[in-house]
């Protein structure tokens, strides 16, 4: 599950409840734009591990994954040049690479720092018709770029992926 919070600690609650709802508890949550710094020294949800990267300068960005407790996971060296934080997980079938990235708009876009063979989660701020934009943009033609370069997907329906306060999909 991907989650663009806009502040996880305002927004924890939420998380919760709908956690409650489930009926089968997602195995990794990436959830980006947590606002979380050094002086929040602790930040849990029950049944999962809790994988941070808060920023260091400024306002705003920082990640958190969480890995359902009992699963085998270890963490990679963040990347130097994008907001992300990676995780390998060992699963029966094999290890799986998830790469949980911030990018904020503005910022450059280096595809150098994506992993090949792995699952990118995020907010990458970037339009393309191939996730449900109704344009695409610079950046979205990178992204286009990179998928076609190292031979992956899009998973998601083709419906828009930011919801409006309005509760318009775009």
């Amino acid at each position: 599950m991907q989650w663009n919070c806009r502040s996880l600690m305002s927004r924890k609650a939420e998380l919760e409840r709908f956690l409650l709802t489930q009926t089968n508890m997602p195995d990794i949550l990436c959830i980006q734009e947590t606002f979380l710094n050094k002086n929040i020294t602790s930040f849990s949800i029950r049944g999962y591990a809790t994988e941070r990267s808060d920023r260091a300068q400024g306002q705003g960005g920082g990640l958190v994954t969480l890995v359902k407790s009992g699963l085998t996971y270890a963490r990679l060296p963040n990347p130097t040049s994008i907001e992300a934080m990676i995780i390998r997980v060992k699963l029966q079938s094999g290890d799986v690479t998830l790469v949980n990235v911030y990018h904020a708009p503005g910022t450059p876009f280096d595809n150098d720092e994506y992993h090949r063979d792995s699952i990118i989660l995020g907010d990458l701020n970037a339009y393309s018709s191939i996730f449900g934009a109704t344009r695409t943009d610079a950046r979205g033609r990178v992204i286009e770029n990179l998928l076609d370069d190292y031979n992956m997907v899009v998973l998601n329906t083709g419906a828009g992926t930011y919801l409006r306060h309005s509760g318009e999909m775009r």
